[in-house]
């Protein structure tokens, strides 16, 4: 009669009972379930908080649904998978085994692997998102500080303004220069409040720059208290530490020198000291276009905070995506051993030594003998002689004698 199940040998038949192959499978359908409940696990917890806060009762219920759906399933899935790897002997038998444990890791590895990634290289992710975002933020405060250097070129061009009309005055009042009479009160008058201008802007010039260089000043060291933060993993301080760098780094790139400059352009250039009042403006306005060309726009980055799970996706380390795979893949690993290790030479070497032993019910190959029909053989103890009365029953014999 021919073995319905041709192909594998019967896993829990007494020729597998207390052997090798019977003690690896039971540790492989261990790994396997631990590989499902793990699995289970991550599905679940890693969905709660995003199933959690939307809308709907059955929300609450909803992630336990699922995780308790794939752990059983993939359980189920390699508890049989593992099964049929054990009791596998054909080169074909064993490709379909293999390929149905492949796609077991792979459902196992998808549904899991970035929630288990996450608990082991989540931190460290986190922390390279923090320390990317404190390398932008660094280079964004050097570019200020560069506008500002540049813009500093436009104090001393104010005070080259104010100098020369104070000249022009001094000269206007002893000489004429300007209106041709000595004393001209009117034209005096106007190239000194022009010249008393341009020093009010260049102190305010000098006073904005001070500022700008306090407020770079606090930005580094809140970029300074950032990056100890990172090294403590202390994210609500790091979360403090860039905000009060990022408010002080726009502050300071809303200061603009030239600005301030061009409003000297304001000054009353009426009367008879126009002319050189306005050479004097038409130089400061010619030195901050030619300056505005060098300054960068400058945009600050904004932090958003990432947990571990969107983190390792966004700044994916090999490690621990590599450990949170081989989780999910130690039942193949245990199906390879398998393959590889019970092939067809150790299942006969297995059922030679199981047909030393009587013949179980389970067992499909009976006698040839048994299934024609004829009696089966006697065995040691129906073939022993029956003893006679006298010889059953020895002490009533020699009461009778």
């Amino acid at each position: 009669m021919q073995n319905p199940r041709e192909g594998f040998t019967d896993p829990w038949s007494r020729k597998w009972q207390e052997t090798p192959a019977s003690r690896t499978l039971v540790l492989a359908r261990f790994v396997g379930l631990f590989a499902a409940a793990s699995a289970g696990l991550a599905v679940g917890l890693g969905s709660y908080t995003d199933i959690v806060a939307s809308d709907g009762p059955a929300n609450f219920i909803l992630p336990f649904v699922i995780a308790i759906a794939v752990g059983v399933g993939l359980g189920a899935g390699w508890h049989l998978v593992l099964g049929m790897g054990a009791a596998a002997r054909t080169t074909e038998n064993r490709i379909a085994t293999l390929a149905l444990g492949l796609g077991l890791a792979v459902i196992g590895a998808g549904t899991s692997a970035w929630f288990l990634a996450a608990k082991i290289g989540g931190s460290s992710a986190i922390q390279t998102h923090q320390q990317a975002y404190l390398k932008e933020l660094n280079t964004a405060e050097r570019a200020i500080a560069g506008n500002l250097s540049r813009e500093r070129v436009l104090i001393a061009v104010a005070g080259r303004g104010r100098n020369a009309l104070e000249s022009t005055a001094k000269d206007e009042g002893q000489f004429g220069a300007v209106s041709g009479k000595s004393g001209f009160a009117a034209v005096f008058s106007a190239l000194k409040n022009a010249a008393g201008g341009l020093q009010d802007t260049q102190a305010e010039l000098q006073r904005q720059a001070d500022r700008a260089d306090n407020l770079l000043s606090q930005a580094r060291q809140s970029i300074e208290r950032a990056g100890q933060a990172i090294s403590d993993a202390t994210r609500a301080e790091f979360e403090k530490a860039v905000g009060s760098a990022v408010s002080r780094l726009g502050d300071a790139n809303h200061i603009r020198l030239s600005d301030t400059l061009l409003s000297a352009g304001d000054v009353d250039a009426s009367g008879p000291a126009a002319s050189n009042i306005g050479d004097v403006i038409d130089g400061l306005r010619r030195s901050v276009r030619s300056l505005t060309t060098d300054i960068r726009s400058v945009s600050i980055p904004t932090y958003t905070p990432m947990d571990g799970k969107a983190a390792v996706v966004a700044y994916p380390q090999a490690l621990p995506w590599l450990m949170a795979i081989l989780i999910e893949c130690l039942p193949l690993l245990m199906l390879c051993i398998m393959l590889a290790r019970f092939d067809g030479q150790d299942i006969e070497l297995v059922n030679a030594n199981a047909s030393k032993a009587a013949p179980h019910r389970d067992d499909y190959e009976g006698d040839t003998a048994t299934q024609a029909g004829s009696p089966a053989p006697r065995t040691a103890a129906q073939a022993r002689p029956r003893r006679s009365r006298r010889h059953q029953n020895p002490s009533r014999d020699r009461r009778a004698a």
